[in-house]
């Protein structure tokens, strides 16, 4: 498995709020991805509008382990990364918001193919716009490939999922329709093969 395919940019707050307030990002998180980069839009709306999970992440992101932000990449982009980060931020501004517009241009910039996202209008975006070279993952497809690697159980899989379906109030389809539509869509998409050594 190469370098990068274990490691994810961060689109958007909701999907960490979502996880931390369900009470399960460290519990599934670490068991399928190794680095989570967080862009510096996304870290600051998430410490002015959900000061409590920014907070208790924090730790994590100065430790710089797990979670790590993408401005301290900087300095090591090439000149053609950086200026494709900046391009690709002029081009979306008008289309995607400020943190799913840092995520993605990085994410391109970094040369890393996968995105965690809850929104599924900036899902649709991205995968237009890299002509499906890019994949957003979901929370509850976090879930499946913990489940797909070994590293779950169906039934804690189910209880997660769950949980923060309950805990923030989602109005989602039950943990089965996730799973069918996890096969039959994102599932055969080349970036999750390679992911789980199809």
């Amino acid at each position: 498995m190469n370098e990068k395919i274990k490691t994810v940019v961060l689109s958007d707050t909701d999907i960490l709020v979502h996880m931390v307030s369900g009470g399960i990002f460290f519990e599934v998180v670490p068991l399928v991805f190794e680095t989570v980069y967080i862009p510096a839009k996304v870290e600051q709306e998430l410490k002015d509008k959900h000061s409590h999970t920014y907070y208790k992440l924090l730790r994590h992101l100065n430790e710089g382990n797990l979670l790590k932000r993408t401005k301290l990449e900087w300095g090591g982009l090439s000149v053609e990364q950086k200026k494709l980060v900046n391009t690709t931020k002029t081009r979306l501004r008008a289309r995607l918001d400020p943190g799913e517009l840092d995520c993605y241009a990085y994410s391109l910039g970094m040369e890393i193919d996968a995105i965690i996202s809850d929104d599924k209008g900036a899902k649709e975006l991205i995968s237009l716009d890299s002509e499906g070279s890019k994949v957003v993952i979901t929370f509850w497809d976090i879930i499946i490939l913990a489940i797909k690697m070994d590293q779950l159980d169906w039934t804690t899989g189910e209880l997660y999922y769950n949980k923060v379906v309950q805990t923030c109030r989602l109005s989602l389809p039950p943990f089965g329709k996730q799973i069918y539509e996890f096969e039959n869509y994102i599932g055969t998409h080349e970036w999750i093969n390679k992911f789980l050594g199809i």
